[in-house]
C-alpha cells in the first residue's frame, strides 16, 4: 500500500510527465495513481488537494493564484458531499 505522501509525490511527477507529453502511458499512470489512492483509502478531496499542490508547484506561485487555481477550491467543496456520502 502506498502512503499518502508518496502518492502525492508520484502524482506530481506523473502530472508533470503528462503535461509535457500527453500520451496513453501518462494516462495509464494516472489510472494507476487513482487505483493506489482508492486502495489506500485516500479521499476525493485529498486527491483534489494533491492536484492543486502539484499544479501550483508546476506553475509557480504567481500563476498558482490565478483563476484556475482558485477554481480548485470550488471543485473540492463541490466534491466534499460526495466524499462524505461515499465514506458514510
Amino acid at each position: 500500500m502506498t502512503s499518502q505522501p508518496q502518492l502525492d509525490l508520484d502524482y506530481a511527477a506523473s502530472l508533470r510527465a503528462y503535461l509535457n507529453d500527453p500520451d496513453e502511458s501518462a494516462l495509464a499512470a494516472a489510472y494507476a495513481l487513482g487505483r493506489a489512492a482508492l486502495d489506500n483509502g485516500t479521499g476525493i478531496t485529498h486527491v483534489v488537494s494533491t492536484h492543486a499542490e502539484a499544479l501550483g508547484s508546476l506553475l509557480g506561485i504567481s500563476a498558482a493564484t490565478d483563476l484556475s487555481m482558485r477554481s480548485i477550491s470550488f471543485l473540492a467543496e463541490c466534491l466534499a458531499p460526495l466524499e462524505m456520502a461515499h465514506q458514510g
